[in-house]
């Protein structure tokens, strides 16, 4: 029964509706209901029997929700931020100092420019693009610097109530490793120079690409594994990987990590 549990959370995390279905199934185990009757029958089995036909019932509409307007990927939105030193300094100094610094994205339901649009409800992360700028590097260092950027777990969602007003809904998942996350590069002499670039749009529609964070798949046959899509609205830990044995020459043939010349305090 704990892949039913499972794909009940999923589902709740999915569409952030409450499923009554996750207390029922916490109720048969906590009261402790599952034990020989005279019998011999499990008095639980009729209402864990009950809680999957309920499971498998909104299966069915949930997906059929996911395929349509209404569902994930019916809209999509760039979200833009900038961090400067001046508004940053803790950050700027981690990236100088060490290499690895974090960023937190936001979500105030009462400040629509932190939200970037009125109606992101339920937003999903699906690609993120990066970019750092600074003094010039030394010459030897290649134009492409690598970066791997972790979410580290903490999602909040934007819903509207019934009131008008709206609200942010708080997930907890499994943060992505500091030393892994997505892998991903920019070039530093050809810096994009709006979202709309059309340069950008295909680094973030590559689906093989470090910069995808989303790839769900909301087939019936695929849907009950994987890891959920992720808020934009969250921490992540960036680090800028050097290799300190790592020659410039060298590295212009290897990708994931910058060459042993490249200066974090630049």
């Amino acid at each position: 029964m704990r892949s039913l549990y499972n794909l009940a959370k999923a589902y709740q995390f999915l569409s952030l509706w409450k499923f009554d279905a996750l207390d029922n199934y916490m109720n048969v185990y906590g009261d402790r209901s599952m034990i020989n009757n005279l019998d011999g029958t499990l008095t639980g089995i009729a209402h864990l029997q009950s809680i999957k036909n309920e499971l498998e019932y909104k299966r069915k509409d949930f997906i059929k929700m996911l395929e349509t307007s209404a569902g994930i990927g019916s809209n999509s939105y760039k979200l833009l931020r900038k961090f400067n030193k001046a508004t940053q300094p803790s950050m700027f100094k981690a990236l100088n100092e060490t290499g690895r610094f974090t960023i937190n994205i936001e979500l105030d339901p009462e400040d629509i420019t932190k939200i970037g649009c009125d109606s992101c409800y339920n937003g999903r992360l699906v690609s993120m693009y990066v970019e750092l700028t600074g003094s010039e590097q030394p010459a030897s260092v290649p134009d492409n610097i690598y970066l791997k950027v972790a979410h580290m777990g903490n999602s909040y969602f934007l819903l509207p109530l019934s009131d008008g007003k709206k609200k942010s809904v708080y997930f907890q998942q499994k943060p992505q490793n500091v030393y892994g996350g997505n892998v991903m590069s920019f070039d530093r002499k050809d810096l994009m120079t709006s979202v709309n670039d059309d340069s950008l749009d295909e680094i973030l529609h590559n689906p093989l690409g470090g910069n995808k964070f989303c790839r769900l798949e909301i087939n019936s046959d695929k849907f009950y594994g994987g890891q959920m899509c992720r808020s934009p609205y969250a921490t992540y830990t960036v680090t800028v990987p050097k290799t300190s044995t790592l020659s410039c020459d060298v590295a212009r043939g290897i990708t994931g990590t910058n060459c042993k010349d490249l200066d974090y305090s630049k």
